[in-house]
């Protein structure tokens, strides 16, 4: 359902639907809700480097917006944002492409590739509202109500090659086991640490608190290259979260310090959120 700008001019075209009421699930690896107006569900789980998502089609069908000219950003004009791009639908019907340099702050240069289980029967480029700078597009799959399309995506921050060949890091369509998978890796992380005699409110509070330290930093290298890691805040983090990493994961301690170098080689300075 488009509507116009709001009042912050954040966003030059935005699209909106209403949550069903209760119908949000979150959990480390997963995420899903659903939506009053059209009964469509989105689940997503993923893997170290493919997000994989499961689509449920509602009463009016399904169709999926492909919006590459969308940030995450507030009191900014996305228009602004996004310093040009390349975007295509797979001639083969089940795949979907591109690149998107973004500058907000950080200078972004990002590949990405989806590919779907099934063909969209059409791809329709959208006009470009005046100013933007990146295509939004509408792949059609013909769904039908109760009908899923499985969707997996990657990203890549050296070539398209790489957003390509990260996607066989799941080579299958079956979202469930990607995330029993993904639910099992971080129980075993969340479980390292014990609170024997603590209340329900005190382990919720710390269990979050420790699954936040765990989302940074960032696997960045492709499938099949040598580890590096990125998203280092280091400015916020070498007084308390980089020593807990060197009890909780110690097994991080020497790609960290190695990928902190490596950028020290190729920048000439240590990472600051880079």
């Amino acid at each position: 359902r488009p509507a116009q700008t709001g009042q912050d001019g954040e966003h030059s075209l935005v699209l909106r639907a209403r949550k069903a009421a209760g119908s949000e699930k979150a959990m480390p690896g997963y995420y899903s809700v659903a939506y009053d107006d059209s009964g469509i569900r989105t689940e997503i789980t993923a893997s170290q480097r493919v997000a994989f998502y499961r689509f449920t089609a509602g009463k009016g069908g399904f169709k999926l917006l492909v919006d590459a000219q969308w940030n995450n950003v507030r009191k900014m004009q996305v228009n602004r944002t996004v310093v040009d791009s390349e975007t295509s639908a797979g001639s083969d019907s089940r795949s979907f492409s591109g690149r998107v340099r973004k500058k907000c702050w950080l200078d972004r240069n990002v590949r990405f590739k989806a590919v779907f289980d099934r063909p969209f029967v059409s791809a329709t480029r959208l006009p470009r509202p005046a100013g933007d700078r990146a295509d939004r597009w509408v792949l059609d799959f013909g769904l039908k109500e109760g009908e899923t399309l499985l969707a997996k995506a990657s990203v890549s921050a050296s070539s398209a090659e790489g957003a390509s060949r990260n996607l066989s890091e799941v080579p299958h369509w079956d979202f469930d086991s990607v995330r029993k998978t993904t639910a099992e890796r971080w129980n075993e992380l969340l479980s390292a640490v014990e609170l024997p005699g603590c209340d329900s409110d005190t382990r919720t509070v710390f269990y979050t608190a420790l699954y936040h330290s765990y989302l940074q930093p960032v696997l960045l290298s492709d499938v099949g290259e040598k580890d590096f890691y990125s998203a280092f805040s280091l400015w916020d983090t070498f007084r308390a979260v980089h020593p807990l990493y060197t009890i909780l994961r110690p097994e991080t301690t020497a790609p960290f310090v190695e990928s902190l170098l490596e950028h020290y080689r190729r920048d000439g300075a240590l990472p600051v959120m880079p």
